[in-house]
């Protein structure tokens, strides 16, 4: 595990770099591509979507809806890959890093996300917010399918706000200050457009979350752990419960089904998981213990502008 300071060769890589954008920019360029990238995706496959219509209409079920999510999520999140990729590309900064010991640092973040989501079921489980919803088919083909959609999903929004902003924020505003802004952006991504997504506890949630995943860049050095927590969480959450959407099911099916049918506090209510005190209880004792764990070390390299980090600060 590496230390949340100056000397994280996260942060370290910014100041590295050869063309470095100000951090002012970079968060200003991030806040409007994630707006871009949300509306101007849902507008892209509004358009886009009618005119394959013909095309997907052939496919025998479910294919037809599974064709058109695909479609729908390469509109919205393929600018949110590709722009910081263009970027960092410019500034000379490799933004995919694979970290330390990246296949035990995949592993961790792929049991954090999936060990996470699921103990947030079963606290909903236990407090009586579920109930069993139809046992649907869950094709083999669709599972994989549903992955690798979810996959590329995380990918662009890890890319673009642990990989690209983040490190440039805490190189310039300090760890602390970079992860947390950065969180924030992330947290406000999911909030364009959905009024749903306004109470406290949501914003939390997303919040917390966006702290979980940034803690596992920094403290791992790369995407591999975050990448896998992410992955875990969402598809453990829509693929393996069928919690995403609710009730129902998504196009690429699910391998049990359950729905959110009980108390809001646990429930979430229309918000769904990212509403409810479960989450809430569950990210914060996953980024708390992320947060307080050990170093390997107590630096984690050459020193950065401000060397290791200030006394009394946690070793995260």
């Amino acid at each position: 595990m590496r230390r949340a300071d100056f000397a994280n060769p996260w942060v370290r890589s910014v100041d590295e770099a050869p063309r470095p954008w100000p951090a002012w920019l970079t968060a200003l360029a991030a806040a409007a591509l994630a707006v871009g990238s949300i509306l101007g995706g849902q507008w892209a496959a509004g358009r886009i979507l009618p005119a394959a219509a013909p095309f997907m209409a052939r496919l025998a079920e479910p294919w037809p809806t599974a064709a058109a999510a695909t479609l729908f999520y390469l509109c919205v999140f393929a600018p949110l890959l590709l722009v910081p990729l263009a970027v960092g590309a410019i500034e000379g900064r490799r933004l995919w890093r694979a970290g330390d010991r990246p296949a035990l640092a995949a592993a961790t973040g792929l049991a954090l996300g999936a060990g996470g989501l699921a103990a947030v079921v079963g606290i909903a489980v236990a407090t009586g917010a579920t109930t069993p919803g139809q046992v649907p088919p869950a094709p083999l083909v669709a599972l994989t399918a549903g992955l690798g959609v979810t996959a590329f999903q995380v990918c662009a929004e890890e890319v673009c706000f642990r990989g690209w902003l983040q490190p440039t924020l805490c190189a310039r505003w300090g760890p602390w200050a970079g992860l947390t802004a950065a969180s924030a952006l992330f947290a406000g991504l999911h909030l364009i457009g959905d009024r749903s997504l306004l109470p406290p506890l949501v914003i939390a949630n997303l919040l917390l979350g966006g702290l979980l995943f940034g803690l596992l860049a920094l403290r791992t050095g790369g995407l591999w752990a975050p990448v896998a927590a992410h992955l875990g969480w969402n598809w453990t959450e829509a693929g393996g419960f069928g919690l995403e959407p609710d009730p129902g099911l998504g196009p690429f099916s699910a391998l049990i089904d359950l729905d959110l049918t009980g108390p809001a506090l646990w429930s979430g209510g229309e918000a769904h998981l990212n509403g409810s005190l479960a989450t809430a209880l569950v990210l914060a004792g996953l980024t708390g213990g992320l947060l307080f764990a050990p170093a390997l070390s107590r630096r984690s390299g050459a020193p950065g502008r401000s060397g290791s980090a200030p006394s009394g600060t946690p070793a995260a």
